[in-house]
């Protein structure tokens, strides 16, 4: 583990503009070289690259710098998302960052990423409880070994017509995909109807159940790899959406954000 946090840390930080870059490349070299011992992998057979032990050498490692950006195009976003990364930010993006503070509530709908469960929590709690809509709770299903503290969406899933939510999975017809923000429409027994608003269009999506999986994977005879599913979770996949962490949003793509940094981020990497 000790290993994984040093390499990620290392995979963040410019390496060319660093003194001593090369010798830090060895020094890396060298230590994963010497911790990672994949010598009990199940697919050590087709490597061409182990020594004797089952340990890689120094020469079959390759440090490989990705430089080019794929998923931003504004120069001064990627510079001050590069600084904050690095935790050296100069004068002028910070003044850039403090222009954007505002006490205006953005156009809705938005969404409020906060470092703290509790912030999240509190917020939507208000914005449900604003709406005067009866209150629908819908009961997820939990079977096998799938721990409750896991779930990728609420057990017990509170939602009113109205409500903002965030959609938890990707549509096979990419009508919406994870992350997606919309509004609750209405609410059945069988399919919530959410209404998405994206580039000033509005198309309407039925939700209905989904059942997420945890699987145990092991290797079979003749090297072949066995799927035996051990637990699985079925619910809406929505989550009130008015306000989520940092960390679960992770992975997705928001139209309009509010950072909401509280008492500030507890962890390396939250704010970039």
């Amino acid at each position: 583990r000790a290993v994984a946090q040093v390499a990620c840390s290392f995979a963040g930080l410019r390496v060319p503009d660093l003194p001593g870059a090369e010798e830090l490349r060895a020094s890396m070299k060298r230590l994963i070289a010497h911790e990672v011992d994949i010598s009990q992998h199940p697919w050590r057979e087709i490597s061409r690259r182990l020594t004797g032990n089952g340990r890689l050498s120094d020469e079959d490692l390759e440090f490989v710098e990705l430089t080019t950006v794929y998923r931003q195009e504004d120069g001064i976003f990627i510079r001050m998302l590069d600084q904050i990364r690095s935790g050296d930010i100069d004068y002028e993006l910070i003044e850039e960052l403090n222009a954007r503070i505002t006490e205006v509530e953005p156009p809705r709908p938005y969404i409020t990423l906060t470092a703290y469960n509790n912030i999240a929590d509190r917020i939507n709690r208000k914005r449900l409880n604003e709406i005067s809509e009866p209150a629908y709770i819908m009961k997820g299903k939990l079977e096998g070994h799938f721990p409750s503290s896991i779930t990728p969406a609420p057990v017990e899933l509170e939602l009113k017509a109205g409500a903002q939510v965030m959609i938890l999975k990707n549509d096979p017809d990419m009508a919406y995909v994870n992350g997606t923000i919309g509004i609750v429409k209405s609410i059945s027994g069988d399919e919530i109807k959410v209404i998405i608003k994206e580039r000033g269009k509005e198309r309407e999506v039925g939700i209905i159940p989904f059942e997420w999986e945890i699987n145990r994977y092991e290797l079979a005879e003749k090297g072949q790899l066995k799927t035996e599913k051990i637990g699985s979770f079925s619910q809406f996949p929505l989550k009130l959406s008015w306000a989520i962490t940092i960390h679960k949003s992770q992975g997705k793509t928001f139209e309009r954000v509010l950072i909401h940094m509280g008492r500030g981020a507890f962890a390396a990497g939250q704010t970039y």
